[in-house]
């Protein structure tokens, strides 16, 4: 049982390690075409904190020495997981102030018509 658990798992870092790759080949490709990362698709950047979420649960699970892998996940996430993040944040206030802003001018346009009527 030990040797197929060894390959499983080697099999799942092998993954995960090949996804950061291509995720890290993706945006240097898009920085090197003059694409800067706050102009990344909301969607790749959930996608890419998504598959982060899973190397860290891999490498939590996994790692012989939980105290190093806590660490380097703590600083990986303070150093750079931290950006995106806080892009998500502020797109998902700046669409929660559009849709909020988008309700109310009909509303006050409907006020003022309704008060034209009278």
């Amino acid at each position: 049982m030990g040797p197929k658990k060894d390959t499983d798992s080697s099999k799942v870092k092998r993954k995960n390690t090949n996804i950061m790759i291509d995720v890290k080949k993706e945006i240097i490709a898009k920085h090197e075409n003059g694409v800067r990362v706050s102009d990344l698709a909301t969607s790749l950047i959930r996608e890419i904190c998504a598959k982060w979420g899973e190397v860290q649960s891999f490498v939590e699970r996994y790692h012989p020495d939980k105290a190093v892998a806590s660490h380097s996940i703590n600083i990986f996430n303070d150093n750079a997981m931290c950006h995106f993040s806080n892009i998500l944040k502020r797109r998902q206030k700046q669409i929660t102030l559009d849709n909020f802003l988008v309700r109310q001018r009909p509303s006050e346009s409907d006020a003022e018509s309704s008060g034209a009527k009278r």
